[in-house]
């Protein structure tokens, strides 16, 4: 019995030093170097720092990372997601609909166009408040921005009252969502894309 419990333990350890070793051997900073630069710094906390320069930008991330046997994962962090529309608030009221338009930051987004049910004839802006006041029953909401338009689609046609947060595309960040790597020894392999990234 002794000499079995024994045994167990070594394996045990074994196991969990091997572990320690594998996480250790992928701490460090990872490059790829061609025609632009990207840097990948592996931390100890599971965390990772994204940085490049991509021409005349340099998107930068930064989130959190998984192991999976010769796989890394790579999962950015809320705040450097960007180009999406949220809805924040959708209540059914009596009568006339009530949007608001808010920034990333919950601010309100001032003198924003607005086109209700696909008609483009009928323009809507956003008052100081960020708010638009309609008489209308509401199923689609087209939200105009710099980029384009952003759409939000509602359970059904209705009076509504709504919070619309509207996050636009920013050149300056990098979202990961998933983004898997295959680990070969001193090297990233950046999958569906033809890069490589070596440790420094």
């Amino acid at each position: 019995m002794y000499f079995i419990t024994k045994h167990l333990i070594v394996i045990v350890l074994s196991g969990i030093c091997f572990s320690c070793v594998t996480n250790k051997s992928i701490y460090g900073i990872y490059v790829s170097s061609d025609v632009n630069y990207f840097n990948i710094s592996i931390q100890e906390n599971n965390i990772f720092y994204y940085t490049s320069k991509q021409g005349l930008i340099s998107p930068i991330s930064e989130g959190k990372w998984i192991k999976n046997n010769d796989t890394l994962v790579l999962n950015s962090f809320q705040k450097y997601k960007t180009d999406y529309i949220e809805l924040v608030k959708q209540k059914v009221v009596n009568s006339a609909s009530n949007i608001k338009i808010i920034d990333y930051q919950g601010s309100p987004i001032i003198n924003n166009p607005v086109f209700l049910n696909n008609d483009f004839e009928n323009k809507f802006e956003t008052n100081t408040d960020g708010w638009v006041d309609c008489k209308e029953k509401i199923k689609t909401v087209h939200v105009v921005t710099l980029n384009g338009y952003y759409k939000v689609e509602l359970n059904s046609i209705n009076f509504y009252e709504i919070i619309i947060k509207v996050v636009p595309e920013n050149m300056n960040h990098t979202y990961f969502e998933n983004k898997k790597f295959i680990l070969d020894r001193n090297k990233l392999l950046e999958i569906k894309e033809d890069r490589i990234y070596k440790k420094e």
